[in-house]
């Protein structure tokens, strides 16, 4: 089990359609303090990750960035 409240993590994943960025960093805290750093496209998914961090962490403050970054498709040339 881990008990240290002060980490880093990031990730980046490569979609069919698009590249997601996620990154967290904790530090010590007498209180949980949750903050998200959200694309617009996954404002809705908040209260979801919200409550997957509070199931597992008890306190400290806790900061969430993901972003989603929309792949480009290879131009057709016309002949």
């Amino acid at each position: 089990m881990i008990t240290s409240m002060t980490g880093y993590a990031a990730a980046t994943r490569e979609l069919p359609t698009a590249s997601l960025a996620a990154e967290v960093k904790s530090v010590n805290g007498r209180f949980l303090d949750v903050q998200f750093r959200l694309s617009e496209e996954l404002r809705s998914v908040e209260p979801a990750l919200r409550e997957l961090i509070q199931a597992r962490v008890s306190r400290g403050k806790v900061e969430i960035r993901v972003s989603v970054t929309p792949r480009r498709r290879p131009r057709r040339r016309s002949a």
